[in-house]
């Protein structure tokens, strides 16, 4: 199955989406509406290819999944109605104040980025092996 790595970014009109190895785009005042998008041009691509009598890479019949590739302020603000700076903290180690000022601006290093996806990788693992 391929994967398509889609980089999310922010900007004070909505989000846009893109692949950095692939023609596909997507934008949209949120973020579902951009992924939305982007699945939408990726269906008349498709079309268009079909309609044509051209070739197009086999795997836009469904074999390919997407991962999508934040920037932290993109991160921060997207979940924030989920997890909260609190639970951020606990789950990350990073401060608080730290994380709004990643979310409002300051650049992070990259020692902070990776104890900010290794907890957030950490708890979706957990996630995972929860049932009910």
């Amino acid at each position: 199955m391929k994967t398509l790595l889609v980089t999310v970014e922010r900007d004070s009109e909505g989000f846009t989406l893109y692949t950095d190895s692939e023609i596909f785009s997507g934008v949209g005042d949120t973020l579902e509406a951009a992924r939305q998008n982007m699945a939408e041009q990726i269906a008349l691509y498709v079309d268009v290819m079909r309609e044509d009598g051209k070739p197009y890479p086999a795997y836009l019949d469904g074999g390919y999944e997407i991962k999508y590739k934040f920037d932290v302020p993109s991160l921060l603000e997207f979940y924030e109605g989920v997890l909260g700076l609190t639970a951020l903290e606990k789950l990350t180690g990073v401060g608080k104040t730290q994380l709004w000022k990643y979310r409002h601006g300051t650049k992070p290093h990259k020692a902070q980025i990776e104890k900010i996806e290794k907890g957030l990788h950490n708890l979706g693992m957990e996630l995972c092996a929860v049932s009910l």
